[in-house]
């Protein structure tokens, strides 16, 4: 899993448990890489470089998280 903001992706997995972290690898090349993408502070789309799209969350209609994933 890749981040454009690293710093929130590690403060979110310090507050899960262990074995639901442990399934999670930041950075780092290889197959299968996913990309989450937040809006908070990022106002456009992300390029199709980082993958296709495979799931969006929205509050009130507003894309505010993009998971995409790239072989």
């Amino acid at each position: 899993m890749t981040s454009n903001i690293n710093g929130l992706i590690h403060n979110n997995l310090t507050i899960m448990k262990p074995a639901d972290r442990a399934r999670f690898r930041i950075g780092g090349s290889g197959e299968g890489q996913y990309f989450l993408g937040v809006y908070r502070t990022h106002s456009g789309p992300y390029p199709a470089s980082l993958g296709k799209e495979v799931h969006v969350v929205r509050a009130f209609g507003i894309e505010v998280l993009s998971i995409r994933y790239k072989e």
